[in-house]
């Protein structure tokens, strides 16, 4: 009884976590975030997050540099490049491992065949903005 009660506890404790993290992450569309860019060289940028766009916008003037439809699975964010100025092809898919913890976004590569966008991303992280 000892050992399936502490089972019990292990099981919900992971669903609480695993929930936790799907509702932060669900929490993206309509947010942005705050922090670095290397578009080739460091610049203070804003990730916009809409439903289903990402934008990429200049900090300082508000100027829109590229737009990127996205999706997310889980922990995982798939981006493709609908406008822009990058060298990225719009019908390659970038695959990154991203987490929210409090008012803090990470964005990590795990797959981008657009070698100038997987180094793009800080590897700070992002800030929320209220």
């Amino acid at each position: 009884m000892k050992k399936l009660t502490v089972l019990f506890f292990v099981l919900a404790a992971f669903t609480f976590k695993a929930n936790t993290t799907k509702a932060q992450i669900s929490a993206l569309a309509n947010t942005t975030w705050s922090g670095s860019a290397y578009v080739p060289t460091e610049l203070n940028v804003k990730l916009a997050f809409g439903v289903d766009t990402l934008k990429l916008v200049m900090a300082e003037n508000n100027l829109v540099l590229e737009t990127m439809s996205y999706r997310l699975s889980n922990d995982t964010l798939f981006i493709k490049k609908l406008s822009g100025n990058s060298p990225c092809e719009n019908d390659q898919e970038g695959v990154y491992k991203v987490a929210v913890k409090e008012k803090l976004f990470t964005i990590v590569a795990i797959n981008d065949p657009c070698a100038e966008r997987s180094v793009a991303f800080s590897p700070k992280g992002y800030l929320k903005i209220d």
